[in-house]
């Protein structure tokens, strides 16, 4: 009787975990519902090549990224569809020579992810606010004058869950 309560019980532990394992996923074959995380993003931009940026979705609609040889950049994402989201943000520009803020730039990007979460690409449209001095910039959601820094269809953009990325390096 023992014997056949054991079996039972440890049978019933195994199909619990099973469907635990499945239900929440284990490890990193977890499936994520939404971008938050953190990202290595690649920016095509043309025969040029790629610019790299590293990115971060916070949960709660924040996001931040950082560029080579930009400030800071900060702004917001929602989600527009399943897999589908769209970011806005803002970010300082600053002349590397001499140090001094040169102009405000306004970036959206409109973003597919795969089923996991864990890929994306897209599209980013970018515009730039120039500043008259260090203390005389624009308020970027006026109607002044702005120079678009991205063609009309906007410029190609993919990112990769840091995760994964760091789980196919060699380190």
């Amino acid at each position: 009787m023992r014997r056949i309560l054991f079996s039972g019980g440890l049978l019933i532990s195994v199909l619990l975990g099973a469907y635990l394992i499945a239900l929440f996923g284990f490890g990193s074959d977890s499936r994520h519902t939404d971008p938050s995380g953190t990202w290595y993003v690649q920016l095509e931009v043309g025969e040029r090549g790629a610019i790299p940026e590293i990115v971060t979705f916070h949960q709660d609609g924040r996001y931040n990224f950082l560029a080579p040889g930009g400030s800071p950049g900060f702004g917001e994402w929602s989600k527009t569809g399943s897999h589908d989201v769209q970011a806005m943000a803002l970010a300082f520009n600053v002349d590397q020579t001499t140090n001094k803020l040169t102009s405000v730039g306004q970036g959206r990007a409109v973003l597919h992810f795969n089923n996991n979460f864990d890929l994306f690409k897209g599209r980013l449209f970018a515009m730039q606010f120039n500043c008259d001095g260090p203390y005389d910039c624009p308020f970027p959601l006026t109607k002044k004058p702005y120079r678009k820094t991205t063609p009309d269809e906007g410029l190609p953009i993919k990112g990769m869950r840091l995760v994964a990325a760091l789980g196919e390096s060699d380190f």
